[in-house]
């Protein structure tokens, strides 16, 4: 009984922090005032110094093959996927749940000019589109029909270390993806990468320094 009551405290003080960073991240957002990529960069150009900025545009996606989401494998300009064991049994340890999420710089555009977004471990998404899927796991090994996890395991490291050792039911799975095409608003520090030619929107306007502010949100058709 001390372990669960342990195990849900931890779990507890790890939504909590999740929870308490978003909301900073979204103070923050809602303090800046939303302009377009062109309106932005004109601005930029005038002024050119670091500044937190909220850029609305449409999102294309990155240049190559396009990432697709690890549970839908449907192709999107960003994505980031939740993986949730479920204990073996109601006595066992309670185990947290796990992100991935995609590191590729993505573009958005309007009136003929685009910014890149260089996503973040802890950029927050607001208003995606989300598929969830949860996935039991048979006892029996040689029967395992698990596809999903199969392909998650195989494909991050980290997950599949993370998974091996637990004893668990199901896995519950929550993807979140930003589809190319779609009108977003990316609020994060803009600066100049002068080798790429092109602004940069990313979590922090000093890197490794700060607290990170980076959101994507798909805004309303």
């Amino acid at each position: 009984m001390l372990v669960v009551v342990l195990a849900v405290g931890v779990l507890l003080v790890v939504v909590l922090l999740r929870a308490r960073r978003t909301t900073a991240v979204v103070d923050e957002v809602h303090k800046t005032a939303i302009r377009g990529v062109s309106e932005t960069l004109a601005l930029h150009d005038a002024y050119p110094a670091s500044r937190l900025c909220a850029v609305r545009g449409r999102a294309v996606l990155p240049d190559g093959e396009a990432p697709q989401g690890p549970m839908s494998e449907r192709p999107c300009a960003w994505w980031r996927v939740r993986v949730h064991p479920r204990s073996l049994m109601t006595v066992a340890a309670v185990h947290l749940p796990v992100d991935e999420i995609s590191q590729r710089p993505f573009h958005i555009e309007e009136g003929g000019r685009r910014v890149r977004v260089d996503p973040d471990p802890e950029m927050a998404n607001r208003y995606t589109v989300v598929s969830r899927l949860t996935e039991a796991q048979p006892r029996a090994f040689a029967d395992r029909g698990t596809p999903v996890t199969d392909r998650v395991r195989a494909r991050f490291p980290a997950v599949r270390a993370y998974l091996a050792p637990l004893l668990f039911r199901s896995v519950d799975f929550t993807e979140w993806r930003v589809p190319a095409g779609v009108d977003v608003t990316v609020t994060g520090w803009l600066s100049w990468d002068h080798e790429a030619g092109e602004g940069v929107l990313a979590a922090r306007g000093t890197p490794g320094e700060g607290p990170a502010t980076l959101d994507v949100r798909v805004n309303a058709a």
